[in-house]
């Protein structure tokens, strides 16, 4: 229901689902002229609202909330995402924006509210403002394969020479460097001059091939 005036009249929101017909009401808001009041009816209440996500995005969800001073200790909610429960608040008698986060899976999810069960008593919060933002993930590039030039100190010996510096940045899993040992067993990856490195990954046959590796990076970057 929402509060026109000193009544309260009962109205549908707009791409909201409620578990029964009395459980919207509203009065002044913090954005625009009403706001919802949940545990309306002594039922269980709920909005949800079905959306699209973007599979990977992380979004945040988040609402304003009051309580009444008589309300106080009894007008906790849970916001809900599919279902289930991923933050529970009690809210002040201030106005205060309450938010949670969660990653989309590229198909219809579900977002609401839902009053805590065992407050079930005609004395729930007050909601408004209501808000969902994305931001989507990050595409990412293998820089080392896209655009990288490797060299080793030292070239393999008769039992491996197919196993070639620019094998280790092919992206082929099955196929790996090799370098004799001694002073010149290095391996280097040169990538263009500006480019941003959020990751590195170094993948060995065996953990033991491992033993007394070292990593170390220069700011001379490859001038291409």
């Amino acid at each position: 229901m929402l509060k026109a005036k000193k009544n309260w009249k009962k109205v549908q929101l707009a791409n909201w689902n409620e578990t029964t017909k009395s459980n919207i009401k509203g009065k002044s808001a913090t954005d625009g002229s009403i706001k919802i009041a949940l545990d309306s009816n002594k039922k269980e209440n709920s909005l949800t609202q079905t959306i699209s996500t973007i599979e990977g995005g992380e979004y945040t969800f988040s609402v304003d909330a009051y309580s009444s001073k008589k309300n106080i200790g009894s007008s906790d909610f849970e916001m809900i995402v599919d279902g289930k429960v991923v933050g529970t608040f009690s809210p002040t008698t201030e106005w205060k924006t309450y938010s949670v986060t969660f990653e989309g899976n590229g198909q219809e999810q579900s977002v609401g509210f839902r009053e805590v069960a065992s407050q079930n008593n005609n004395k729930g919060v007050f909601l408004d403002n209501a808000q969902l933002s994305v931001e989507a993930p990050v595409a990412t590039l293998d820089l080392a394969k896209s655009y990288g030039v490797a060299t080793q100190g030292s070239t393999p010996s008769y039992a491996y020479p197919e196993h070639k510096a620019e094998m280790g940045i092919d992206g082929d899993k099955a196929s790996y460097i090799y370098t004799n040992s001694g002073d010149n067993a290095w391996y280097q990856v040169a990538i263009p001059k500006g480019s941003t490195v959020s990751k590195l990954m170094v993948q060995s046959l065996s953990f033991s091939r491992c033993k007394g590796l070292s990593l170390q990076y220069s700011l001379q970057w490859n001038s291409r």
